[in-house]
């Protein structure tokens, strides 16, 4: 289901620079919410940041993992912002029949959980319990080039 090696990200700056990486390694990316940002940012914050990627890096494939943590609240509200998906907004991944969906949500198991699964089936947009191993990205001002070079290498980690 997820196709490419997880890298969080905190903002459109981190995405861009994680979309470069990948370009320079040849392969596509998960970006993974950072823990707690969907709260602080919003949902179409977050969907907006992912639309705009598509734009900047047409030829980069890439997934986006929502990751809501334990409120199903905040999964509801991402589920409503993205259905009905638009149809006009590419999402740049190979286009094949059976490939993953670009957008999965992550919340942790709750009893509201049947509720979001059935949303998110109806949606057509993956549940997932747990967020998958993932590359932190330091926070800007803590980066170097090690940091970078260290991206490049996970980035070509099979997932």
């Amino acid at each position: 289901m997820i196709r490419f090696s997880a890298v969080i990200v905190h903002g459109m700056e981190d995405v861009r620079r994680t979309l470069r990486h990948a370009s320079v390694a040849q392969t596509g990316v998960a970006l993974l919410s950072a823990p707690g940002i969907l709260a602080s940012g919003g949902c179409g914050w977050w969907l907006a940041m992912m639309q705009a990627a598509s734009r900047e890096f047409p030829d980069i494939p890439f997934q986006s993992l929502a990751d809501c943590g334990d409120a199903p609240g905040l999964a509801a509200a991402l589920l409503r912002a993205a259905w009905p998906i638009d149809e006009t907004v590419t999402w740049h991944m190979t286009g094949q029949t059976g490939e993953s969906p670009p957008l999965m949500l992550i919340l942790a198991p709750s009893p509201a959980s049947p509720a979001i699964g059935f949303m998110a089936e109806s949606a057509c947009i993956p549940l997932l319990s747990a967020p998958p191993p993932a590359f932190h990205l330091p926070l800007k001002g803590r980066r170097n080039g090690a940091t970078l070079e260290t991206l490049l290498t996970w980035l070509k980690t099979p997932a």
